[in-house]
């Protein structure tokens, strides 16, 4: 059976920190509840493999602890997300190498790092509120 790593996308709500505060990046994104579903989902299906998207670190594990910033992937040029895609995809690579399957809880431009990547994306094509009822209604326990 292939291994599954679920992906989530970070958020642009986060909780809040004092400034300079590292916070594990599994906590700091709970204040966007499609986050918090997306979470939820991540570690029903794929227990302790799970990783997050961000727009301003690419792979972050978990447990790993960030200091809470402002970035987005729609804000910045193509040719900025090109390189964050290109750059992700080598951390995924060397972090969980390339014959697992990704389940990608993001938008198209997160998944771009994945192109040509084994990946389940199963909140294609839903809206905000549709990804999630889905979520809610999918969390295995």
């Amino acid at each position: 059976m292939t291994r599954e790593v679920c992906l989530v996308a970070c958020s642009g709500l986060k909780i809040a920190s004092a400034q300079g505060e590292l916070v594990a990046a599994r906590d700091l994104y709970m204040a966007s509840d499609l986050f918090a579903k997306s979470r939820a989902y991540a570690e029903a299906r794929c227990g302790e493999d799970w990783a997050i998207l961000s727009a301003k670190h690419g792979l972050l594990m978990p447990f790993q602890k960030i200091d809470s910033y402002s970035l987005a992937l729609s804000n910045m040029a193509a040719d900025l997300r090109r390189a964050w895609a290109q750059n992700t995809r080598l951390q995924l690579l060397r972090t969980f190498g390339s014959t697992v399957r990704y389940v990608v809880l993001a938008g198209a431009y997160y998944r771009a790092a994945l192109d040509g990547l084994q990946t389940e994306v199963p909140l294609l094509g839903m809206g905000i509120g549709q990804q999630k009822s889905w979520l809610k209604r999918n969390v295995r326990s």
